[in-house]
């Protein structure tokens, strides 16, 4: 078995664009971990795609397509981007990753020869990359340490402080430049400067491949570079030798009496799920995960060959004839790759299609090319600086959600005694829950969605549906367990945290990103089996209010916009005035109080399952990923579970006894309308006097903020709206939340839909016209007059 290595390529691409085909190859045929490219000529927001490869940038700080340096690294590897260094004299991409042999800096350097260096820039620019790193670049500096027979100014600067450094120079000795100009002598400019490794832990080659007027190195690196994980069993794995092992799991003899017992035994299942992978994994595990080589046709491979010969005896001889047909190869091998891409392109095209015979491959493709490309931003921290690493941005998301997952602090004394008492009281006497049954949890597997990512465990439900007869009945006896013993395990109750940039806000704000949680799969299921006993219970489907449309089978968005723009209209018919209020509940969901949540689940849940609710959401803990880099963890004080099944449910049990049209008194029963889904709550009165209506609406909102104090409960009056619906003149005179007045929009996007004063949604159609604008141009590509795309699709 050969030493696992990280191969780093380094090479001045003269425009990256042009020659991304060829790369792509060099990529595939090398296996290059770590591709360092300068002077890649790239404007802002241009990309390139090259498939298992991310590409980080530093640009010129013109914005023009000139200099400019990038590293593209392959996905699977662990690291995380950094800030770029982009100014005239230097532009630095760096990536941080992880290796065996710790976290090393990985730069990609181009310094623009008509800039003037000292001393005292070199050490700045060693000093920002840290204390390991490797920095490979076109530096453009001449010295004989590093192969050129003579030295200029910059390479004479650059030798002194690499001499009185701990720096280290990595260079082929050999020209990497040669000029188009046969009257320059070949120079090497493109080397690695380390810092932080032994020489003996690097080894380095010249190759005559690629087409720029500079060579392209590769570096070795005798280090293991760290993989994020992807899945507990592999997808080529042995399914036989899998499905073998666990089956002993039948002879296993355990008895499950008490909370450790619990634990104990998914504990075992995890260790015995884990070994069965291990097993079943390939068994040269590193070079089944090598990239495969790119199938060429035997015209490119001639091509490249050729090529490759005539670049080498233009090293050897510097005759200019061979600088000329290496050109034109160049050229005719860039037209050919550029055919074959075009010629893929079409295929792909050509077999797209929107039914189940193509699987939608027509929806999926379009799909990914609409989704926002999520941006690698510095975040700053607390104090104001900026985050350098992502294991700093992973505390300071874990940090500021630790803080968010705590409840406000509204609710009287006299509440939270009432509250704390009746959850001390004894239970009444009830039925226990029905048993789970081998065949409700085969049931639920086979309905488990493949693309869900896994959870800290990493078992992912592909896994789960693989799982023999007995595994899944140890399974039954875990689930039948929990609830028997009214405990949830500890190990499923722990949630990774991927945090994902709102579109549209500051991307180095802390608070513009949005909290994705990723819980272990097979809590997943027993969450599904509780809530499937608990909407047998009638008291807990009574409870939830029928103005709730969230999370309800046959109920959407539509039926309740339908509702709520039916009684706008009525009131227009009738030469009434809809007043209406949406209101913004902050952070409802993750800062549910738990013993006002408790509180009512009691008086609604059987003892055993409000016992097994009670244990899932306590001593809840999280933890947040960035780039492969994991958080400490951290305590969940308030909320409910976001990721969970049970979650929306246990919000709405939370959310049930919210003020209705009760306290209304200034306008009929039926000229109140209450319209909630989920958080979203819009509150609208009606009558022939704008006063009648709005004093109507003052009196609801009065009872909800007093019942949103009384439950921890707080609501942002500034992103709340006042919208009067009306055709007459006049508007709603004001209405307000815990003194603050609400203000009052001619227009209000509500799930979704655009709401104007008329309801004539002209506002909404524009916007719908702008948005398709928007994706059509993105989506040139596809429907273009020249594509293949088939018309029949």
């Amino acid at each position: 078995m050969t030493q696992p290595t990280l191969k780093i390529g380094l090479w001045n691409a003269r425009g990256l664009t042009r020659g991304s085909e060829e790369l792509r190859i060099f990529l595939s045929d090398h296996d290059i971990d770590v591709m360092l490219t300068t002077e890649t000529h790239m404007r802002v927001g241009q990309r390139i795609y090259l498939p298992g490869y991310l590409m980080y940038h530093a640009h010129h700080p013109s914005g023009n397509s000139r200099g400019g340096s990038a590293v593209i690294i392959k996905s699977r590897l662990c690291h995380s981007p950094l800030t770029p260094i982009s100014t005239n004299d230097r532009q630095i991409a760096r990536v941080h990753l992880q290796t065996s042999v710790g976290t090393v800096t990985v730069a990609a350097v181009y310094l623009p020869p008509a800039e003037r260096w000292i001393v005292d820039d070199f050490k700045s620019m060693f000093a920002a990359l840290g204390n390991k790193f490797i920095a490979g670049g076109d530096y453009n500096a001449k010295h004989a340490w590093w192969g050129n027979p003579r030295s200029c100014p910059r390479g004479k600067m650059l030798q002194e402080v690499i001499a009185h450094g701990q720096y280290q120079v990595l260079a082929t000795g050999e020209p990497t430049f040669y000029s188009y100009n046969p009257l320059l002598t070949p120079s090497a400019l493109d080397f690695f400067i380390t810092c932080g490794y032994g020489m003996g832990r690097l080894d380095v080659q010249t190759l005559q491949e690629l087409s720029s007027d500079h060579l392209p190195i590769l570096a070795v690196l005798h280090a293991t570079p760290l993989k994020k994980p992807q899945r507990l069993l592999a997808h080529n794995a042995d399914i036989n030798i899998f499905k073998t092992h666990l089956e002993q799991l039948s002879e296993v003899n355990m008895q499950i009496l008490e909370a450790v017992d619990i634990d104990n035994a998914t504990s075992l299942f995890m260790s015995k799920l884990s070994e069965a992978a291990q097993l079943a994994a390939p068994r040269n595990r590193h070079e089944v995960e090598a990239s495969r080589p790119l199938q060429l046709p035997p015209s490119i491979l001639a091509l490249l060959r050729l090529k490759r010969r005539v670049r080498k005896e233009y090293a050897r001889t510097g005759d200019p004839r061979m600088q000329q047909i290496h050109s034109r190869l160049a050229n005719c091998l860039h037209k050919a790759l550029a055919r074959r891409k075009q010629a893929q392109i079409d295929t792909f095209l050509d077999n797209l299609g929107a039914d189940a015979s193509t699987n939608y491959s027509l929806w999926r493709i379009t799909k990914r090319f609409k989704a926002q490309p999520t941006p690698k931003s510095a975040i700053k921290n607390p104090s104001g600086g900026w985050c350098r690493t992502s294991l700093e941005k992973t505390e300071v998301f874990a940090n500021n959600l630790e803080q968010r997952f705590t409840p406000y602090n509204y609710a009287p004394e006299s509440l939270c005694r009432q509250v704390e008492e009746y959850l001390e009281s004894p239970f009444q006497m009830s039925l226990p829950p029905s048993a789970v049954t081998l065949e409700e949890v085969k049931n639920l597997i086979a309905k488990l969605p493949l693309k869900k990512a896994p959870g800290e465990d990493l078992l992912d439900n592909r896994t789960i549906r693989l799982l023999p007869d007995q595994a899944l009945q140890f399974l039954v006896l875990i689930f039948n367990s929990v609830l028997d013993v009214g405990y949830f395990p500890k190990a499923w109750k722990s949630a990774s945290i991927i945090m994902i940039h709102k579109t549209g806000k500051t991307p180095t704000d802390v608070d513009s990103y949005r909290p994705i949680s990723l819980l272990p799969s097979l809590g997943k299921i027993m969450e599904r089996l509780i809530l499937n006993r608990l909407l047998t219970c009638k008291d807990v489907t009574k409870a939830i209010p029928k103005f709730q449309f969230g999370f309800r089978l046959q109920h959407g968005t539509p039926e309740q916009l339908h509702r709520v723009v039916n009684f706008a209209l009525e009131a227009m018919e009738n030469k009434e005035y809809a007043v209406g209020a949406f209101l913004d509940i902050q952070q409802a969901f993750d800062r549910v109080w738990h013993p006002g949540l408790l509180y009512k689940a009691k008086r609604l849940f059987p003892p055993q399952l409000y016992l097994v609710v009670k244990s899932f959401l306590e001593e809840r803990t999280f933890h947040v990923s960035v780039d492969g880099y994991k958080s400490s963890i951290k305590p969940i004080a308030a909320g409910v579970p976001q990721g969970s099944v049970l979650g929306p449910t246990l919000y709405s049990v939370f959310a049930s006894d919210m003020p209705t049209h009760t306290p209304v008194t200034e306008v009929d029963e039926e000229d109140v309308l209450i319209a909630t889904y989920a958080d979203d709550t819009a509150v609208l009165t009606k009558s022939k006097s704008i006063l009648a209506a709005t004093s109507g609406l003052q009196e609801y909102l009065d009872a909800f903020q007093q019942w949103a104090e009384n439950w921890n409960v707080r609501i942002n009056a500034e992103k709340c709206a006042n919208v009067t619906f009306a055709n007459r003149t006049g508007s709603c005179p004001g209405v307000s939340l815990n003194g603050r007045l609400i203000r009052h929009h001619q227009a209000y996007k509500y799930l979704g839909i655009t709401l104007d004063r008329k309801l004539t949604f002209s506002r909404h159609i524009t916007n719908i016209q702008q948005a398709f604008r928007t994706k059509v141009a993105r989506m040139s590509w596809l429907i273009a007059p020249r594509n293949k795309l088939s018309l029949g699709c």
